[in-house]
């Protein structure tokens, strides 16, 4: 029997009217994810969500470090205040190596800020151990005093001056002496000398003081004239004082609550420093904090300077109980020490006349101002003296109205210098300690601010 073949299926065709179609011609070739390699997406999306993310994140954690690394500088003087005068020699003598070998290395290679604040606190300390008739370095003998070469004012009208002389603009300081030679007046050069070599060093190290030229000696008019330079970068505008500011109220060019809180905690830190380092300034008060102008005529707010070091002495060395008529300089100095003093001056006075600066900028009112007001609510009549009320005067207008100005924190701090709670502490080791938690801890504007939140 013939076997039967069953008929063939014809092929089909697309149904395209293009006659040449003839389907996909890689469709034998299977798909292309099979022949291709796997395509990864550019930006994936745990990438994009660190670009729009985590970078904001890590580049906040980085801020908080230098916010926390910048303020750890604050302990400088608390630290360096704390360790025995053997280890102050050791630490300052191996960071002075280590600024030697810093010479050498690449300009990237620098030392650390708290580092090179160390072997400024050494050197100043080291000039308050020489001064006391301890050992001290031999780095300093070149930090004579010159007699003659700077011209010095006829008639110095008052203890500053402001100048341009032939290498730029200066701020001279006149300090007179005795031409009578008395024990007295040997103490006075003396302290001279030793201020001398302060604003010498402390000058070139951030310290918040002008940078020092010279210190020339006129005998034939007894006095001294310390010529400081201008600031880098600075106009040769006469610098305005703190005092200045405050009086011409709040005008659209006066520093606004957060230069104010900068301001204060810049002069806190730096009367830290130099107390920590064995040294009083004696003179704290707001016609002594200076503000310099840039080229476009705007006062540099961020860089206040201390001037007016007068009276500056080692904290070991003889006080000198001279009485001083001055109404505006008494109001900033303690009750002990208004008239003739009877009791030594020490680091509790300055932080007393600290804190009246303090309250100045807190209210933003001269001392001088807030004495009227005092003697016009009671119906008082002025007079040539400073008595010991003003004391309660400025505790009352801090207690009053320093909370609503500054902050709670803030207020506390000057209470915490007028009233005394220091003078315990004027000869303890911890002194620098108390003064980082009552008074720096307290004026630090994002610490105010967190206290004020609670």
């Amino acid at each position: 029997m013939e076997r039967m073949t069953p008929p063939r299926t014809p092929p089909k065709h697309s149904t395209s009217s293009n006659p040449r179609k003839r389907g996909n011609p890689l469709s034998g070739l299977g798909t292309l994810k099979g022949v291709l390699p796997k395509m990864e997406p550019i930006f994936k999306a745990d990438a994009w969500a660190w670009a729009l993310f985590g970078r904001r994140k890590l580049e906040a954690a980085v801020e908080t470090f230098r916010g926390h690394n910048a303020r750890l500088q604050h302990f400088e003087f608390v630290i360096f205040s704390t360790i025995t005068s053997n280890l102050r020699k050791e630490l300052g003598a191996s960071t002075e190596r280590d600024q030697l070998l810093q010479m050498k290395r690449p300009a990237s290679d620098e030392l650390e800020p708290i580092q090179s604040g160390f072997a400024t606190h050494a050197r100043l300390n080291a000039l308050v151990e020489s001064a006391n008739g301890t050992e001290g370095p031999t780095a300093y003998a070149d930090h004579t005093i010159p007699t003659g070469g700077v011209e010095a004012a006829k008639r110095p009208i008052s203890l500053t001056a402001w100048e341009v002389v032939s290498d730029g603009p200066a701020m001279k300081e006149y300090k007179r002496y005795s031409s009578v030679q008395t024990q007295q007046t040997s103490m006075n050069i003396e302290a001279i000398n030793q201020l001398a070599h302060l604003l010498r060093e402390s000058g070139a190290n951030g310290f918040h003081t002008l940078p020092l030229k010279s210190v020339t000696n006129d005998p034939d008019r007894s006095w001294f004239t310390f010529e400081f330079s201008y600031p880098a970068g600075v106009s040769d505008k006469e610098a305005v004082n703190l005092n200045e500011l405050i009086e011409d109220g709040q005008g659209p060019d006066a520093p606004s609550l957060t230069l104010r809180f900068h301001t204060a905690l810049s002069i806190s830190l730096a009367i830290g420093a130099f107390h920590a380092d064995g040294w009083l300034h004696k003179s704290m008060r707001s016609e002594s904090i200076r503000f310099f102008y840039d080229q476009d005529d705007r006062c540099i707010y961020k860089n206040p300077y201390l001037v007016n070091f007068e009276y500056s002495r080692p904290e070991m060395a003889d006080t000198i109980f001279a009485s001083d008529p001055d109404v505006g300089r008494n109001l900033y100095r303690h009750p002990d020490r208004q008239g003739l003093p009877t009791v030594k001056f020490n680091k509790a006075h300055d932080l007393y006349s600290l804190g009246v600066v303090l309250l100045e900028i807190g209210v933003w009112q001269t001392a001088a101002s807030m004495r009227e007001d005092y003697l016009d609510e009671y119906n008082l009549k002025a007079s040539g003296k400073v008595t010991s009320e003003i004391k309660n005067v400025f505790l009352k207008n801090a207690e009053d109205r320093l909370a609503h100005t500054m902050g709670s924190a803030y207020k506390q701090a000057v209470i915490a210098c007028i009233s005394g709670e220091f003078e315990p502490f004027s000869d303890r080791n911890d002194f620098a300690l108390q003064f980082q938690e009552k008074v720096i801890k307290n004026i630090e504007a994002e610490r105010v601010r967190e206290i004020d939140i609670l």
